[in-house]
């Protein structure tokens, strides 16, 4: 029955008495089967650490009993339930440990000075870097409007050695006449 029940609401093993207990603690108080006791854990294994309203839980009511016989079955999933639990408890803490250290970080003035030295050192490294490209660039165009410049000048004054040239051979051939 309780078999059937679990499989056509898996919910069941969640439900609580008026007492705040869980069907584990009622199937742990009355000695039942192992093989129901393992349906019920396994249907909601973190019931196991669950506490009922007298702050007892299941494995209290198994002590009162005597009864211990199916606990090894259960060790595993057991453990790794608790292992979850305390894991997503751990997680939380230290979340919530990490924000309130940010908060305090942020209001310590040492922190705050240090940080924001940082941060001005890297925007003048990454400004000074860019400044540094931008002079070299320069630098190479001024070498590239000297080269030209150069090479027009070369062109003057080879074209005035011409002129020159030329006027002296027109001044020789007049003289000649």
């Amino acid at each position: 029955l309780t078999k059937a029940i679990l499989e056509a609401y898996p919910l069941a093993a969640r439900g609580r008495d008026v007492k705040g207990r869980l069907p584990v603690h009622l199937a742990c108080e009355h000695d039942v089967s192992d093989e129901i006791l393992v349906l019920l854990i396994n249907s909601f294994p973190k019931a196991f650490y669950v506490k009922d309203k007298l702050e007892k839980t299941p494995l209290d009511y198994m002590n009162d009993n005597g009864n211990r016989k199916w606990i090894k079955k259960m060790i595993p999933s057991l453990i790794s339930t608790k292992i979850e639990d305390e894991k997503t408890k751990w997680d939380a803490e230290k979340e919530k440990a990490l924000l309130e250290y940010r908060e305090a970080l942020k209001s310590d003035p040492e922190y705050t000075k240090d940080v924001t030295a940082v941060v001005e050192d890297a925007t003048e490294t990454k400004y000074a870097n860019k400044f540094e490209l931008i002079e070299l660039s320069h630098k190479k165009e001024i070498e590239l409007l000297k080269m030209k410049h150069a090479e027009e000048t070369r062109a003057l004054l080879e074209g005035f050695e011409v002129k020159l040239n030329f006027e002296r051979k027109l001044q020789t051939l007049k003289a000649k006449e």
